[in-house]
């Protein structure tokens, strides 16, 4: 068995850290540390769980995990167990959910940041001390430093970088080519390559340098691909998908609406603030007409997309899970804070104490959520419930009308129900701690209560899609609705703090509020008879926040420079990184809010500087003193993400279809469990349709394989940078999948069509155009001998097709690494 270490917070990625103590940690305390830890009355099996090295070292049954694999892991063979007196924890099996999480955790090597034996409950902090961390200082405006070179610098972000690797005693790389620069502005800004015609002008454009490309920036800034490019950055940390995933993969099949909402605000330069606010209250925004109110709750869609267990039982526990769910992405998308690690516990690094968590959750608590769905606890086959969606195209007034949940009018009557549940789950509690003593029967009957009462609360919150025991008939939906998820007001509250983030285990109630370390005039009150999430959405573009504004440039620079000034983009608490260029970060992050908070502004300062402008070239003392280039000395040679290659094959064969019409993916059933279904889907249109990659709907569970080959987001997290792997089926992808046989066979017959004299030309026409430059004396002399040459060879169809050399010749450079890769 490989060893269980305690690797401690600093050694394991900050993505793992937030997943453990987000979910493995709950788990652990929630579950096991009654009789698996130091404070047991009785350790049982000679096991303990609370610390690294209790799990290192096993129990009597022997070694409980092995790292890395799951199914020879002893303690997922206990919870799995169908036998209820062997299963771990004994009479109470773990949610699906839990046991995902759990092998999940033991897949990527069981890393655990607790260190030596006892854990203590204390976080590493104080509120004080907590608030001294660099991201909860105040954002200042910096002035530029002075530099040596200053010729150099054509904008004050250069400075910013120049002084520091002057003070380095190094130089910067020379500048990229302008072949270079256009192809990587234009993959940057658009996600696709340019074409022949546009590389051959900005070359032979007889202007500056300066004013060549920034007419270049400018053009690409207000191209329509600019906010499917864009937009698609923001669906990676909005956890988008048009399925909900877990354990019914049932279609969110209006989901559509809320991506073409975001490629909308990309492409129309929507201030950052207004972006924010229209996505955590869009519907409680005054509108000037019906049209702008429909296109501000479209935003609210962002939280409806978690994923979510429709079949959980416990009507609690499933509103507890979504309430989390949009906290944790609202935390790390919009602030970059691991708040979710807050559930159960105060946060062990950032200074979050948990009663925070349950005063922002109860904001989301006081919201009804419109996802398309209604949690059915096990039961039915009908997840689809029209009418919890948005109707757009409504009158203000009977938008106002339906926005009044029918839940306030039973609010005693859900009171008794959630008394009864709390004194019914105590009762199993004190039932379980009795082991085999307590009859089968005694279980039985109680389980049955719960799952009564559950029911009850689900048919009076209209979760469960029955009244009184009796199937209630959806709403119809005809062809003329227009439906969205969204978000409205529910029914305001205060949560009770959960102790351990255990549903039944209430403490006191926590009044709605903001987080206690991010406070600069005094907490904002919120109203009585409203949830108080437009009153958030201010709080955090308040000029004054120390986190939106720095997040959001951050984002912007990873993009633009293929690492963020803070690497960890999703993370600017204690376990994050800290800035290299703090100054810098806080001078774009002032500038940002100060100018209106115009992405197409901030991006076009950026590419414009002399920083984006050099080349990824090494130079050796460079690469001697800062080999990961942290100083940003040259360009970060960057791969491009899983859409653009695909866009760009479709691209250089001709094939694209850039005009499309604003409509639901075809075939997507709302009705049809997508779980079920054959890998891939079946639902939703074909991965092989020649349309703009960001438009192909994303099924949770079942991405095309290209999509999980190179990389793409994990649709069911925040994924504000992906990771960038190397492995071999993609080379294996190039070499023998269909999709890309037929797009290199259009591209050699697009390229036989042009009216050119031989095939030195063909050539020097086919590096132009997948390349973005022309081809070398060597280069073509390969080429035009290989092409010479008489070779039928398979083309890996079912088929058996023969391919001729013009078509692999192709097929070889779209499988290139440079086919791949930004420089």
């Amino acid at each position: 068995m490989l060893p269980v270490a305690a690797h401690g917070a600093e050694a394991i990625s900050k993505e793992h850290l937030a997943f453990f103590e987000s979910k493995i940690r709950p788990l652990l305390a929630k579950h096991c540390y009654e009789c698996h830890s130091e404070k047991a009355e009785k350790v049982k099996g000679g096991l303990l769980l609370d610390s690294a090295d209790g799990i290192a070292k096993g129990g009597d049954s022997g070694d409980v995990i092995e790292p890395g694999d799951p199914g020879a892991s002893l303690i997922m063979k206990s919870v799995r167990n169908p036998d209820p007196d062997e299963q771990m924890p004994p009479k109470n099996r773990l949610a699906e959910s839990e046991i995902e999480a759990l092998e999940s955790w033991i897949r990527i090597g069981a890393l655990d940041p607790r260190k030596g034996g006892k854990v203590s409950a204390r976080p590493n902090w104080t509120m004080e001390e907590g608030r001294k961390h660099w991201a909860f200082q105040p954002v200042a405006k910096t002035q530029p430093p002075t530099v040596k070179d200053a010729a150099w610098a054509k904008t004050d972000t250069d400075k910013f970088v120049l002084a520091k690797i002057e003070a380095a005693k190094l130089k910067p790389a020379s500048d990229a080519d302008r072949a270079t620069l256009i192809r990587r502005a234009t993959y940057d800004l658009t996600g696709l390559p340019p074409t022949v015609e546009e590389l051959e002008a900005f070359i032979q454009d007889p202007a500056s340098d300066d004013k060549a490309f920034a007419a270049v920036v400018d053009r690409l800034l207000k191209s329509p691909r600019f906010g499917e490019r864009w937009g698609r950055h923001w669906l990676d940390v909005v956890r988008y998908a048009d399925s909900v995933g877990r354990t019914r993969n049932v279609a969110f099949p209006y989901a559509w609406r809320y991506r073409d909402y975001v490629i909308a605000a990309f492409n129309e330069d929507k201030p950052f603030n207004q972006f924010l606010t229209e996505q955590l209250a869009g519907d409680l925004i005054p509108a000037a007409n019906d049209k702008q109110r429909d296109a501000q709750v479209l935003g609210t869609g962002f939280l409806a997309l978690g994923s979510m267990d429709l079949n959980e039982r416990d009507s609690e526990q499933f509103f507890l899970d979504r309430v989390d769910d949009q906290l944790d992405t609202v935390g790390r998308a919009f602030m970059g804070l691991t708040t979710g690690c807050a559930r159960c516990h105060d946060h062990k690094f950032d200074p979050i104490p948990q009663s925070d968590y349950y005063a922002v959750a109860g904001i989301f608590g006081s919201t009804d959520t419109l996802s398309g769905q209604k949690n059915r606890g096990g039961g039915g086959k009908d997840y689809f419930a029209p009418s919890k969606l948005v109707r757009l195209g409504v009158t203000q007034a009977a938008a106002q009308t339906a926005a009044a949940p029918a839940a306030t009018a039973n609010k005693a009557e859900r009171e008794r129900l959630e008394k009864r549940l709390a004194e019914l789950r105590k009762q199993r509690t004190d039932l379980q701690k009795k082991g085999k003593s307590a009859s089968k029967k005694e279980r039985k009957e109680l389980d049955g209560q719960v799952a009564s009462v559950s029911r009850k609360l689900r048919e009076l919150d209209g979760s469960s899609g029955s009244n009184k025991g009796k199937n209630v008939e959806e709403p119809k939906v005809s062809p003329s609705d227009q439906l969205a998820m969204g978000a409205r007001e529910g029914e305001v509250q205060n949560l009770k703090l959960r102790v351990r983030g255990e549903p039944d285990q209430h403490g006191d109630a926590v009044p709605r509020g903001f987080l206690q370390a991010l406070e600069w005039n005094g907490q904002p009150t919120l109203p009585k008879d409203a949830s108080g999430r437009l009153e958030f959405a201010s709080w955090l573009t308040d000029a004054r926040h120390p986190l939106t504004a720095r997040v959001a440039v951050n984002r912007i620079w990873q993009h633009l420079f293929g690492r963020g000034i803070v690497p960890t983009v999703d993370n600017f608490g204690a376990t994050g990184e800290a800035p290299t260029h703090p100054e810098l970060l806080d001078h774009l992050a002032a500038d940002f809010a100060a100018n209106g908070w115009s992405v197409k502004s901030m991006i076009r300062n950026l590419m414009l500087s002399h920083t984006y402008r050099i080349s990824s070239k090494e130079i050796a003392a460079n690469m001697e003193a800062d080999s990961s280039n942290t100083l940003f000395w040259r360009m970060n040679l960057r791969r491009l993400e899983v859409e653009s290659i695909r866009d760009a094959m479709l691209a250089v064969s001709g094939t694209l279809k850039t005009e499309r019409v604003a409509t639901a993916p075809a075939g997507l059933d709302p009705k049809l469990d997508i779980g079920k279904g054959k890998k891939g889907g079946g639902t939703g249109e074909s991965f092989a349709t020649p349309i703009r990659s960001v438009y192909l709907p994303v099924l949770r569970s079942r991405l095309p394989g290209m999509f999980t080959v190179f990389d793409f987001a994990e649709p069911s997290q925040v994924i504000g940078q992906r990771d960038v792997t190397t492995v071999p089926p993609q080379a294996l992808f190039f070499l023998n999948n269909d999709f890309v046989v037929q797009l290199a066979r259009e591209t050699s017959e697009r390229i036989a069509a042009l009216p050119l004299t031989n095939d030195e030309a063909r050539v020097q026409h086919a590096y132009r155009l997948l390349f973005g430059r022309a081809a070398t004396a060597d280069e073509t002399k390969r080429a035009v001998d290989y092409l010479g040459t008489t070779i039928q060879v398979s083309s890996g169809s079912k088929r058996g097709a023969p391919v001729d050399t013009w078509t692999t010749f192709v097929q070889a450079l779209m499988g290139s690494a440079e086919f791949r890769y930004v420089m």
